[in-house]
């Protein structure tokens, strides 16, 4: 750390903590021309003394002199910042150093100097400095703090305006005086920072480390990245969930969809990209996201520390793996936009260990939107679950969610579009054949998009197993007639019923031991029909299987691109028996 010295102004250097002498530290906004490191050591050789910084220093060191004072600390000369290593120390450590500090002087130099006690303290509402990312921590951080005007004038102490002060910043009285900020949650200390700017973006990270009390290493250039590894910081250090609980609260989620439309029975409305809640990650991007979060506190850190103990939160592959209790599923829409489609689909309603307010039973919830190969995304809507806590209930209902920003996924030719796949019936497995790369089908984004292997050859089919209820099954196959790429071939959908042998399925999925009715060769369904194109339906009433109803539409990508089949599936509970 360096000091200027008030008996000859020189800069000296104090190797550590136990060498620092009392000093007096400096808040201020930065305007052009501050003095820097080099321009101090050089003053003989640096046109500076007429300047507003030099001027703004100088008065402070003389306040500084006249309170008994040696030695003062100034951010903008007493950091080498062509050093990006002393940078790197200084921003992390400068918490602490205000913290350790004698007094911090804060100049507003926006701030007219009144005896009438209201006037200056609607003057004080105004100014610039409360404003500024940086001068958050040096409010907080030091003990003793005093005001002055623009003219070096003493407005008052910390302690003196600490109610008009909590008033500003939205930050707590108790925490003004000195308490520890461990006593307030996560989202109320971002929320202090939510309406405040730093000149590089940065900064808006960096000025925070030690309100949260943690270290990161400096990369300038990486912009909002800052904020992400601050916050995955954060989230490494602390059982507190409320670092999630980010957004606004709504009563009702967007995107959900009745009845009906989960059902297929009635159209679910496309909605263009901008009309719709982006699919984003755990984290915030900014504190700004945390606007009317101020209230969050979390509840029950007991449970939370079981939480961690069973799988503390983790950053993977992009996105952060997290256990969450998962209250229950919704009903709600998913978007395609080439080509323009909508469909039902489920997301989850998961809850956080944080409430509105210090008591009540509203728990703060996250609506999760899966959309494939195990990944989850959320909104910016955070929504209020009437829930008791308890232990046992929510250990149960505990599950691990990969959650990141959502992926764009484009439909390719071939393509099989599962728009409505709609049966009352347990699928009890799927058969696919394999290639030298893997399943010839794959399921994509949440298992409504079917994909053929690029080095399948032939035709190949795939079949869902569907459990009846009255004995038995059905399996449902659907076979790409031709892999001809453009056009692709015919699709045909074939229904065979089917007895299980009693073999129990696992949750894996096996296929089952299944015998096929009504005399049907293995592997040939009993009933079939190939879609024709570019529109075809095809309804099958069968003795002992419930109705089948199957609808096909060919739509063609941009560019000419290729084409997907759009399929409406419908098995209805009713037997034809």
């Amino acid at each position: 750390m360096r000091l200027i010295s008030m008996q000859n102004w020189e800069i000296k250097d104090f190797i550590s903590d136990d060498q620092v002498p009392p000093y007096a530290i400096l808040s201020h906004t930065w305007d052009e021309g501050e003095v820097n490191f080099q321009q101090w050591e050089n003053m003989e050789f640096s046109d500076i003394s007429h300047t507003k910084s030099y001027s703004k220093i100088k008065k402070f060191g003389e306040q500084a002199a006249i309170d008994g004072f040696d030695w003062v600390w100034v951010d903008t000369c007493c950091i080498d910042k062509k050093s990006s290593a002393e940078l790197a120390e200084a921003i992390n450590a400068m918490f602490r150093w205000y913290e350790n500090a004698a007094v911090c002087y804060v100049y507003l130099s926006d701030a007219i100097w009144c005896a009438d006690a209201a006037i200056m303290n609607e003057r004080l509402r105004k100014c610039r400095w409360f404003t500024r990312g940086w001068t958050l921590q040096e409010l907080i951080a030091p003990r003793n703090v005093e005001f002055y005007s623009t003219d070096w004038r003493k407005i008052a102490t910390k302690d003196e305006l600490c109610g008009l002060l909590s008033s500003i910043t939205g930050i707590d009285e108790h925490i003004l005086r000195g308490a520890n900020l461990t006593d307030v949650s996560i989202a109320r200390r971002m929320s202090w920072a939510s309406r405040r700017k730093t000149t590089r973006t940065e900064d808006m990270a960096y000025c925070l480390l030690g309100i949260f009390d943690v270290n990161l290493p400096l990369i300038y250039g990486e912009g909002l990245k800052a904020f992400r590894r601050l916050q995955e910081a954060i989230m490494n250090t602390t059982h507190d969930q409320s670092l999630f609980a980010w957004g606004r609260i709504v009563d009702h989620p967007s995107g959900l969809i009745d009845r009906e439309q989960e059902l297929g029975l009635s159209l679910i409305p496309w909605k263009p990209p901008q009309q719709r809640e982006p699919l984003l990650g755990l984290f915030a991007e900014s504190p700004q996201d945390f606007n009317t979060s101020s209230e969050i506190s979390p509840v029950d850190h007991g449970y939370a520390h079981h939480l961690n103990r069973r799988r503390p939160p983790t950053i993977v592959n992009g996105g952060a793996l997290l256990d969450l209790v998962i209250l229950k599923t919704l009903a709600s829409a998913l978007y395609w936009d080439r080509p323009a489609i909508s469909q039902p689909h489920k997301a989850e309603l998961a809850v956080l260990l944080c409430r509105v307010g210090n008591t009540g039973s509203q728990l703060v919830g996250l609506v999760l939107h899966s959309w494939g190969d195990g990944y989850y995304s959320r909104t910016k809507e955070l929504v209020l679950v009437d829930i008791f806590v308890s232990h046992a209930r929510f250990q149960s209902w505990t599950q691990t969610r990969h959650i990141m920003p959502q992926r764009p996924f484009q439909l390719r030719n071939g393509d099989i579009l599962l728009r409505r796949w709609i049966s009352p019936f347990r699928c009890i497995g799927v058969e696919r054949p394999t290639t030298k790369s893997g399943p010839a089908w794959r399921h994509k984004w949440h298992d409504t998009v079917l994909r053929l292997q690029e080095d399948v050859v032939g035709d190949e089919e795939i079949s869902f197993f569907f459990e009846i209820p009255w004995g038995g099954g059905v399996a449902i196959t659907l076979r790409r007639i031709s892999k001809t790429m453009k056009p692709i071939g015919s699709l045909f959908i074939g229904a065979s019923p089917f007895e299980t042998t009693g073999t129990t399925l696992n949750d894996d999925m096996e296929l089952p031991n299944w015998i096929p009715k009504h005399g049907a060769p293995f592997r040939c369904p009993a009933f079939g029909h190939v879609m024709k194109i570019p529109s075809d339906t095809w309804e099958l009433e069968v003795e002992d299987l419930p109705r089948i109803y199957a609808k096909v539409d060919r739509v063609f990508l941009d560019e000419g691109s290729g084409a997907v089949d759009v399929v409406d599936f419908i098995i209805n509970s009713d037997s034809r028996s």
